[in-house]
């Protein structure tokens, strides 16, 4: 027999799926920014980079997950997710990225060395953009699915 605290674990609830979706979210930005400096040095992470990774990495994810709470993306009903949150998606993630890259702009010392590429920025946002619209989608396709009870 199944203990009531136990079973209270396994209920969904507002809280839980905001924490679900925040971790999620931290866990693919770190991946996606991960990917990213593995592409743009050839899979060979020189050291003076990797000294600043965890500092960018931080400021970055802050910056984002704060634009998604201020676009009210973990504050949605997934089972009617559609174009209109895909759009605030794509905003928080063009305001974070503009808003850190004016940081970087500003104090240039703070991140030294910072792989300044194109390419980093835009592989990390497209990487980023497309695992975060599959959590979306998927918790979207979840919910709709009809449950039939035996």
């Amino acid at each position: 027999m199944v203990k009531e605290g136990k079973r209270s674990v396994f209920v969904p609830s507002n809280t839980k799926r905001i924490a679900f979706f925040l971790l999620a979210d931290i866990f693919i930005s770190l991946f996606s920014l991960y990917a990213a400096y593995l592409l743009r040095f050839n899979f060979t992470i020189p050291d003076p980079f990797l000294t600043h990774f965890t500092k960018l990495a931080f400021i970055l994810i802050t910056l984002k997950i704060l634009f998604l709470f201020l676009f009210k993306n973990y504050s949605i009903i997934w089972r009617f997710y559609g174009l209109n949150e895909a759009k605030n998606l794509v905003l928080a993630h063009l305001i974070s990225y503009s808003l850190f890259a004016f940081i970087v702009i500003l104090s240039p010392e703070f991140f030294t060395p910072f792989p300044r590429e194109a390419s980093l920025l835009s592989i990390w946002f497209s990487l980023s953009y497309f695992w975060e619209n599959c959590v979306s989608l998927s918790a979207s396709f979840q919910t709709a699915i009809p449950r039939t009870s035996c």
